[in-house]
């Protein structure tokens, strides 16, 4: 009996039946799945890398950098690429030539409550998009100044 390949994604075997064959290897669908979502969220943020510092290919450290990111601070090539936006598209700075994306372990976690926060207005607002909103006048009365008359005048050429 041939022995059971493992799966490269979560070193467990894998039936032959219900695997997913991807260039000699065999994953679960679920693996697979994961595999091409990391892969795809990998070129996005490559392509994004590229654009936001005008090059054709990531340079060493920017590469260096997105492996650190993800193998030590445990972030997501999806995170990364939407703290980069966050932090230049949305907040307006500017990238410098040289400073690569050192940024992203400072800005990650705001970047992270902007979009979940940006995602939860949005399915709010999709929920109300069949319902009829009512609308309700309130009169808001202008705050006047009033003459505080309990406060005594002080003379200056007394003091």
């Amino acid at each position: 009996m041939a022995r059971k390949p493992k799966c490269p994604k979560c070193d467990n075997e894998v039936e032959k039946d219900a695997a997913v064959k991807h260039s000699s290897k065999h994953y679960h669908e679920e693996c697979y799945a994961t595999f091409i979502r990391d892969r795809d969220d990998r070129k996005e943020l490559i392509e994004y890398t590229c654009q936001l510092y005008k090059t054709k290919a990531p340079s060493g450290m920017i590469l260096k950098q997105i492996k650190e990111f993800v193998e030590v601070y445990g972030y997501t090539y999806k995170g990364i690429t939407l703290t980069l936006k966050y932090f230049h598209d949305t907040r307006g700075n500017q990238s410098r030539e040289g400073d690569g994306i050192g940024i992203v372990p400072y800005k990650y976690e705001e970047a992270k409550k902007f979009f979940i926060l940006k995602r939860n207005v949005e399915r709010s607002v999709g929920e109300l998009e069949g319902k009829a909103i009512k609308k309700r006048h309130i009169k808001i009365k202008s705050p006047s100044l009033k003459n505080v008359e309990w406060l005594p005048t002080i003379d200056i050429s007394k003091l």
